[in-house]
């Protein structure tokens, strides 16, 4: 069993120095890093022809978009622990009437007062 767990390290070992040799070692973050990120707008303006016009180019390009915006743009929800929350507290009367936020849905709701009545 000694002679296993020694030639297991032996290859393991073999492993990595074939991975630092041939650069494999890399992790994907620094792959990403130097993955350079061509925007589209650069890109028509490197082109011969006019292919792209600016408003078009500006609007289509979503390398200079923030995580915010994307999420808007894709919809993609907002975190859904703070809406629970708001959905349980009484709203405020602006106008003076009485608003209430529930979190149950209409099925819910009448299922529950079809019981009470029962």
């Amino acid at each position: 069993q000694d002679n296993w767990i020694a030639h297991q390290d032996d290859f393991n070992q073999l492993l990595a120095e074939l991975n630092n040799c041939h650069g494999q070692g890399e992790t994907e973050s620094s792959v990403k890093k130097q993955k350079k990120t061509f925007s589209l707008e650069e890109k028509s303006k490197s082109s011969k022809k006019r292919v792209h016009y600016m408003k078009f180019a500006k609007g289509k390009d979503l390398s200079s978009r923030t995580e915010q915006d994307l999420s808007c743009i894709f919809g993609r929800r907002q975190k859904s622990a703070k809406t629970q929350e708001g959905n349980k507290c009484l709203s405020s009367p602006g106008d003076g009437s009485n608003t209430v936020k529930s979190a149950l849905t209409v099925q819910e709701y009448f299922a529950k007062r079809m019981a009470k009545l029962k």
